[in-house]
């Protein structure tokens, strides 16, 4: 492993992240004195809806061209060409699909039928810019990755300042900001893949129906880790109202500083893995379970000090009126911790091809996640949720790691110093 290129790249993923995300929590102090918590909730609605169209859309195709970039058996220019004329079709069926069953949807969207083909619209926006960002990645190209991160922060905080106080002063202003901002960005993300060579003429059958391959059986798991992220979030909706959605997204806002610190280290992370498993040595094998377990510790001493002084972010962003998600984020932090635990151990069943093993371990922990949530929320309200994101992220990284144990064996027991003597 080259630990300077590895270590330059982890400063750039992790810098460029810390700055995309705390752009938007700078935001927080300003919007949640613009928007009341029931506008709030409705910005996090659109936020679900743009998570949940995404893989719908995307497919996760991004991590089939983590994986292909490495193997030599396909052109990949036309393996990437495919995947975005599928997801451009993929797109167009959703947005038809929605608009056909409007009327049924309507009262359980709780949104306005053009603000949610708006968040189809922005969630294929997003699925092009994963394409762009997943090749970049593979490429070991951080700079790139990092400024296109970047770009896309500033441009939806511009459009948010813009609209939000300018224009609408409602939800209305920070969702049609936030959708503009992904398009954009989408647009030029797919200007640089046809400039890169990416986009052709024809179509590579062979390459559409690996990707399809790939990416159907991962959707469960894509789908499963939303309901992990976001049942909690849509049960305080229908549960507690938009007003408590609106305290709890404050939470989940501040939460995700930790969250994209901890994908950046995994982005930078994951090409090595991939190139270290492939070499099937074990030496290789044990240091790598040991950076693992290092890594894993490590978050856990971060995010336990973040926890102690939570009460004190919230009071500094936020009104009095958004003070109960004081309480909230404590369990929000526990959560992403073991989120990093599960990220941790995941690549090992990219890397095998068992996409479909990782849709079971979701699936499982889902079905968990979703009756913990309407229990502990019914009785411990907005605490409730935190505390089943927790569990649900809990349960998402034990299941997984045992089907990684299975799918990639590695020596977590004998690499550990002590275990051996």
């Amino acid at each position: 492993m080259d630990i300077r290129r590895f270590l330059t790249s982890v400063v750039i993923y992790a810098g460029t992240s810390a700055v995309a995300t705390a752009v938007p929590v700078l935001l927080l102090p300003l919007l949640t004195r613009v928007l009341s918590p029931a506008d709030y909730g409705l910005v996090g609605l659109f936020l679900i809806y743009v998570n949940i169209a995404t893989p719908l859309v995307g497919l996760g195709l991004n991590g089939a061209l983590s994986v292909r970039y490495f193997q030599d058996d396909w052109d990949f220019n036309s393996y990437v060409n495919a995947c975005v004329r599928i997801t451009a079709l993929l797109w167009l069926i959703l947005s038809l699909a929605y608009l056909l069953l409007s009327p049924l949807l309507h009262s359980v969207a709780k949104m306005p039928t053009p603000w949610v083909l708006a968040a189809i619209c922005a969630a294929a926006a997003n699925s092009v810019i994963l394409l762009r960002l997943a090749i970049w990645q593979a490429e070991r190209r951080a700079a790139a990755f990092g400024a296109t991160r970047i770009l896309q922060a500033f441009t939806d905080v511009g459009f948010s300042i813009l609209f939000v106080l300018a224009i609408w002063q409602s939800w209305q202003g920070r969702a049609f900001a936030m959708t503009l901002a992904f398009i954009l960005v989408g647009l030029l993300c797919l200007r640089s893949l046809y400039r890169g060579g990416y986009i052709l003429r024809g179509l590579d059958g062979e390459a559409a129906r690996d990707a399809l391959r790939f990416g159907v059986p991962l959707l469960p798991h894509l789908l499963g880790s939303l309901t992990l992220s976001f049942a909690d979030r849509l049960l305080v909706s229908n549960l507690l109202g938009l007003d408590a959605l609106g305290t709890y997204m404050v939470a989940a806002q501040i939460g995700l500083v930790l969250n994209l610190v901890i994908v950046s280290v995994n982005r930078a992370f994951a090409p090595v893995l991939m190139r270290l498993l492939s070499k099937e040595d074990d030496a290789i094998n044990a240091r790598v379970v040991r950076l693992s377990y290092i890594y894993m510790i490590g978050i856990a001493m971060i995010a336990a000090p973040a926890a102690v002084v939570s009460p004190a972010l919230v009071t500094w962003v936020a009104p009095p009126e958004f003070e109960p998600a004081a309480a909230v984020l404590p369990w929000i932090i526990a959560g992403t911790v073991f989120t990093a635990w599960y990220y941790t151990v995941t690549n090992y069943l990219f890397y095998a091809g068992r996409t479909g093993w990782l849709s079971l371990a979701t699936l499982v922990s889902a079905g968990v996640a979703v009756p913990s949530s309407i229990i502990l929320i019914k009785a411990h309200g907005l605490v409730g949720a935190g505390q089943a994101y927790a569990l649900g992220q809990l349960v998402s990284f034990l299941v997984t790691f045992g089907f990684a144990i299975r799918a990639h064996p590695m020596p977590w027991i004998r690499a550990v110093p002590f275990a051996r003597s």
